[in-house]
């Protein structure tokens, strides 16, 4: 089977499909049938790099056109390339070796997991615990609009975007923006139920409480 995708005036994928090949001669078949203009496409080709189908992994075939078209992508008539005009964020530039969106930025080799932060038009280490807060590139850490107060303890309200007093269980717990509350500095025992535990802050452990007596 062969994939095909049609282009319009303005070199816009307008329609893919799909021809078996005994067709020899599909092009022609498809502008008699549908009008013009078809170009051949390949499923197994992205970013300039052919990919076994069965594997996944790239392997010697020849790629076709840079990607596989999608209705809605850009034909380059002069590179002859399928490319998607739509960036995958509004400041990554089109690298016209591959056909593929990438970010200004490199992302740091030391930093495999790290997430894009395009208000910051930076690379974060973590993604944001909520979207109105900014990646600090000088702290490696999110932000919020507005700094918690020194003289409250409290949690982040994203809908009022301010912070809602509510104090920490204990003096020692610390706020955590991703689950948006106050954590001791160590995770309670899991076995038995967490709701069997509690927090001594003098001497900084969990202890079992003691099971309630029969009545």
């Amino acid at each position: 089977m062969a994939h095909y995708a049609q282009i319009d005036k303005n070199n816009i994928v307008v329609n893919v499909t799909v021809v078996s090949d005994e067709f020899t001669d599909a092009i022609d078949w498809l502008t008699e049938t549908y009008g013009p203009t078809w170009i051949v496409t390949s499923y197994n080709t992205k970013a300039g790099i052919h990919y076994n189908p069965e594997t996944g992994e790239p392997d010697d075939g020849t790629p076709i056109h840079y990607n596989y078209a999608s209705v809605g992508y850009i034909w380059d008539p002069e590179d002859k390339a399928f490319y998607n005009p739509i960036p995958t964020y509004p400041s990554w530039i089109l690298d016209r070796t591959t056909y593929t969106w990438v970010p200004p930025v490199p992302k740091p080799v030391d930093c495999p997991n790290a997430v894009w932060n395009e208000p910051t038009i930076c690379w974060a280490k973590e993604p944001t615990p909520f979207p109105s807060w900014h990646y600090n590139t000088d702290t490696d850490k999110w932000d919020a609009p507005l700094p918690m107060p020194q003289d409250i303890q409290g949690i982040w309200n994203e809908s009022k975007q301010n912070w809602v007093v509510v104090p920490p269980p204990y003096p020692s717990w610390t706020y955590d923006p991703y689950t948006n509350a106050w954590v001791p500095p160590k995770e309670a025992p899991t076995e038995p139920a967490f709701n069997s535990w509690s927090w001594d802050d003098e001497k900084q452990e969990w202890y079992q409480l003691s099971p309630l007596s029969p009545t």
